[in-house]
């Protein structure tokens, strides 16, 4: 294999690994623009799989998205290098089974495409890649540079790993298929992937729109603390059911508290919405808190922390906190399970983790329009990313309908509870406006909070 940094800033620690198709060099990848605290990192070419584990290993998160042929590159990759901090797995256009009737690519095409390959099929393939003649004119400015017995070899290779029984990493958190695809058929991605719960079915073809797919799976926290600093004045007053979750929250943690917490830990406290709630209870507690932002309003006590959450975990020593709290945050989370084990080795035994967050219904309304959302989870799977050695006491959810008099109303809403970026991309505007759903009580937005309150054992 081959690996390559496509950017590298000395003071990043997490890195987007990706595994790239069949044919490809890291050429593909040359529009991708830098992500903000994110190294990236292209693989290609595996007529061997000889990968470089040492030159990564020092990150504190890794996000992988592997395309086509390399899904199964990847998966192998992964499974002889488990102890690398993987946050994410994201497979596109592709399978674990690359050479496969009804689950991968085809048997007769693979071998077609083995044995008619030169210069000519190989140009047919790489159009046959493209969604369209715009999206090909794109990848011929970015063509990638590789020699037909280079190729030919290197598809030799990927069928013999095919047939080796080798191990695999399995356990992959999105799969995207294009519905278009024309080199890996969609109804055999959908099958190989039928039960991997979080799949989802995308225009276009077999080339992925790179920097469209990494903005929509890896969360920008800059521009989420841009947003949320640019409505702080506007936040409390306009943000009616995040004060009423957070009241909820509290309610749910207070009544299954057994003592009184001596330190706790607040995650995203804005503008101190669930702070409010708890602190003029819990006056002989130390509370500290992290945010993004710290252009809020004073806090009622504390220590406030402006920072990344699922950074700054990593630098708390050990048993620090004894409660752990968030309300309306954890949706924004790159890796909410890695952030949560990490939480738990921070939390003292006999300690609380409450929080709350969003599920599936969330802002449905939008989405169904805009195609846009947050990644959100299902009070199961929240339960089951809950580490071990916890106990669950309660986990609730609730859907809670606010109705508006227009559609711009609600446009004006999220952007002063500062969530405008998301849900309303401005290529949507006219859709929105014209498409809302409008009922007898006026045009509803749906918000849906999942509350979990868990014990350390």
């Amino acid at each position: 294999m081959k690996q390559k940094f496509i950017t590298r800033h000395s003071g990043n620690r997490r890195l987007i690994l990706i595994f790239l198709g069949w044919g490809m060099t890291d050429a593909v990848l040359n529009s991708v623009e830098r992500l903000d605290g994110y190294d990236i990192m292209a693989v290609w070419d595996y007529r061997d799989e000889s990968f470089d584990a040492e030159i990564i290993n020092s990150y504190r998160e890794i996000f992988v998205f592997a395309w086509s042929f390399g899904v199964f590159m990847a998966a192998r990759t992964l499974a002889r290098n488990s102890s690398l901090p993987v946050a994410l797995k994201v497979a596109i256009n592709g399978t674990l089974n690359p050479v496969h009737d009804t689950l991968g690519i085809p048997s007769a095409i693979f071998h077609g495409t083995l044995a008619g390959l030169n210069e000519r099929s190989l140009a047919k393939f790489y159009r046959r890649m493209c969604s369209d003649i715009s999206q090909f004119n794109e990848f011929k400015g970015n063509y990638p540079e590789r020699d037909i017995d280079g190729l030919k070899d290197e598809l030799t290779a990927i069928e013999r790993y095919a047939a080796d029984g080798s191990p695999l990493d399995t356990s992959w958190h999105r799969v995207i298929i294009a519905a278009d695809d024309r080199i890996f058929p969609p109804e055999n991605m959908a099958k190989a992937w039928e039960h991997t719960p979080r799949t989802s079915k995308i225009a276009g073809g077999h080339l992925p729109q790179w920097q469209k797919i990494l903005e929509s799976e890896i969360i920008n926290k800059k521009a989420v603390g841009e947003k949320f600093e640019s409505s702080a004045s506007t936040y409390d007053e306009n943000a009616i059911v995040q004060n009423r979750i957070a009241a909820t929250l509290w309610k749910l943690w207070r009544e299954n508290m057994t003592s009184q917490p001596c330190s706790i830990l607040e995650i995203g406290a804005g503008t101190g919405m669930l702070t409010r709630e708890y602190a003029p209870v819990l006056t002989d507690a130390d509370i500290t808190t992290w945010d993004l932002t710290n252009a809020i309003r004073p806090l009622p006590t504390g220590k406030a922390v402006t920072g990344d959450a699922e950074e700054l975990v990593y630098d708390a020593l050990p048993d620090s906190f004894d409660t752990i709290v968030s309300a309306s945050t954890f949706q924004w989370f790159n890796s909410l399970p890695m952030f949560l084990n990490n939480a738990s080795r921070i939390m003292r035994r006999g300690g609380i983790l409450a929080f709350s967050t969003f599920g599936h219904d969330n802002m449905k309304e939008l989405s169904a329009i805009t195609g846009s959302s947050l990644r959100y989870f299902s009070k199961q799977e929240l339960c089951d990313m809950i580490p071990e050695g916890f106990e669950i006491c309660e986990a609730l959810e609730e859907r809670i309908t606010m109705y508006f008099n227009s559609p711009r109303d609600i446009l004006v809403h999220l952007r002063d509870t500062g969530v405008n970026g998301v849900y309303t991309p401005s290529n949507n505007l006219a859709r929105i406006m014209h498409e809302y759903p409008r009922h007898d009580e006026g045009c509803p937005l749906t918000y849906h909070p999942i509350y979990i309150i868990a014990r350390k054992k």
